[in-house]
């Protein structure tokens, strides 16, 4: 795998990635009632540029760390790879490259590896780790899909700093009310 040295800051790139990533939630934050066929084509044309774009760039320049382009961008980044479910294998290549970023010095926020983790053990029908993917419940709620080793998750959690599962629930299901 590939991480992209540490270099100067890259303005270019990081206006991009947090275009990219405005983009992104604009099309996935829309109400219910505006998601128009036109809204949900937009959404498609949006998402299928952002893979094409963040394909070549994985490609031509590995990993950019957060040294190269501030938190904010290398969230931008980790979002759009998040996003990649159509390409499970691109996406599971952007998991192990965030990884190594994570174990260089801090480039990448070990969070977000965490919660892309977890959405591939999810996609792939396997227990997630961290506890960070949640489905709708029997009663209509939000609960956790199946974890490996609940025994652990807290400390799990706790490693790459992810707040506690009590927590994480209150937060996402006041914002799924909300």
């Amino acid at each position: 795998m590939r991480l992209r040295a540490a270099t100067a800051p890259d303005g270019d790139l990081t206006a991009e990635l947090l275009w990219r990533q405005d983009l992104d939630q604009q099309v996935r934050l829309l109400p219910r009632e505006d998601r128009t066929p036109g809204a949900l084509e937009r959404w498609k044309r949006i998402d299928l540029d952002n893979r094409l774009w963040l394909e070549q760039l994985v490609e031509e320049r590995g990993w950019p760390g957060i040294s190269e382009n501030g938190e904010r961008a290398a969230a931008a980044l980790w979002l759009l790879a998040q996003h990649r479910d159509a390409v499970p294998d691109f996406q599971r290549r952007c998991r192990d490259l965030l990884a190594d970023a994570v174990l260089a010095a801090g480039e990448a926020d070990p969070r977000h590896g965490a919660l892309l983790e977890d959405r591939l053990c999810v996609a792939e029908g396997r227990p997630q780790i961290f506890g960070t993917q949640l489905v709708t419940d029997e009663a209509g709620g939000l609960s956790p899909a199946p974890v490996l080793d609940g025994e652990r998750l807290e400390q799990r959690r706790s490693e790459v700093g992810l707040e506690p599962m009590r927590d994480y629930l209150r937060s996402c299901r006041a914002t799924a009310a909300g």
